[in-house]
């Protein structure tokens, strides 16, 4: 996997941010790959990744790696930039996509085709974030925000609310209402004045029709595109649950914010170069299972691709991101695209 970073990028970058004059006895190449290691492995702690490296450096000096000591990993994380780490990131997925331009360009589910949200006129961003719990008592520096911009989400059972005014809808077509409201109730007294959007429509659900009720601060677009809006955040959802389950993201190696966003960046540099090995190898299966037989064959003699080109007992039909319908919204499929679809595995 490291040989698909072109060394080029991980040279030019750390000249930029600074980071190759802070690496004397340990280089930026042996530190880049220590990280990735220590998410593809599940590293315990500092301790575990050095003692890990220590043992296998006869097999790691063929990548030009040396394993780190204690101290010069901890220090590293800590003094030398992760911007190094994030723009390693971007520039490799760049390089990656710029090297094959069907990587990364594929409805989910395996489907080529142009995004959910292609027929805005304006450039749309769907945009969603996750929480990682971080420990209070030595991770002091971590503020949770709870400020956000243009939002649209799923409406509670107990959404408790009061019409303002109702907007114009198609009869005999999928969206019911379309209201301006304000939430009632005794902790919104204080916000008096405060409106949202209300959008209920009637949505396909495990092959049934049922009410759906989607809630927003955007006030400009039509009750279908807020309805589009929604369904576009669940790639992001799905992606965000595979990082999780598989990757280091509960407990980190370091208590500094660089340290931190170091094992961030990494770990999603190694989501990267994973699922472009999967797309070069034709992987069929699930990222959890691609996760899985790599880290099995971490110390093996192997080619990569030609491994998951050939690896699989299971038979079937499987996709990297699940089933294909999980992709929209049963009920607002896009055009020539069925609401059905096989489960994952």
């Amino acid at each position: 996997m490291l040989k698909l970073i072109p060394r080029d990028i991980i040279n030019r970058t750390a000249r930029e941010t600074g980071v190759d004059g802070k690496a004397r006895t340990y280089s930026v190449l042996s530190h880049l790959g220590t990280m990735l290691f220590a998410q593809l492995a599940h590293a315990l702690s500092l301790n575990d990744v050095c003692d890990w490296l220590r043992l296998k450096a006869r097999a790691i000096a063929a990548f030009g790696l040396t394993p780190p000591s204690r101290n010069n990993l901890s220090n590293s994380n800590k003094v030398r930039d992760a911007k190094f780490a994030e723009l390693v990131f971007w520039r490799t997925l760049a390089h990656l996509q710029h090297h094959d331009r069907s990587f990364g360009r594929q409805r989910p589910g395996g489907h080529a085709g142009r995004s959910l949200l292609h027929r805005f006129k304006v450039r749309i961003h769907a945009v969603d974030s996750t929480v990682m719990e971080l420990v209070a008592n030595c991770i002091n520096w971590a503020k949770h925000r709870r400020r956000k911009a243009e939002w649209v989400t799923r409406a509670k059972d107990n959404f408790r609310y009061r019409a303002v005014r109702n907007l114009p809808v198609n009869k005999g077509g999928k969206v019911v209402k379309d209201q301006i409201v304000q939430l009632t109730g005794d902790k919104f007294k204080h916000r008096k004045g405060w409106t949202l959007r209300r959008v209920e429509a009637w949505v396909e659900v495990d092959g049934e029709l049922r009410l759906m009720v989607f809630i927003t601060n955007n006030t400009a677009w039509s009750a279908g595109s807020v309805c589009d809006l929604y369904r576009a955040r669940w790639d992001i959802e799905v992606f965000f649950k595979q990082v999780k389950q598989t990757l280091k993201l509960g407990d980190f190696l370091g208590h500094s914010a660089n340290a931190i966003r170091w094992q961030v960046w990494t770990a999603l540099l190694l989501y990267v170069l994973l699922r472009y090995a999967a797309h070069l190898g034709q992987w069929g299966h699930s990222f959890t299972r691609l996760f899985a037989v790599v880290r099995a064959a971490l110390w093996e003699r192997l080619a990569l691709v030609g491994l998951l080109r050939s690896y699989g007992t299971a038979g079937g039909s499987f996709t990297l991101l699940g089933a294909a319908h999980a992709a929209w919204l049963p009920g607002f499929a896009p055009p020539g695209a069925s609401s059905h679809g096989t489960a994952s595995a």
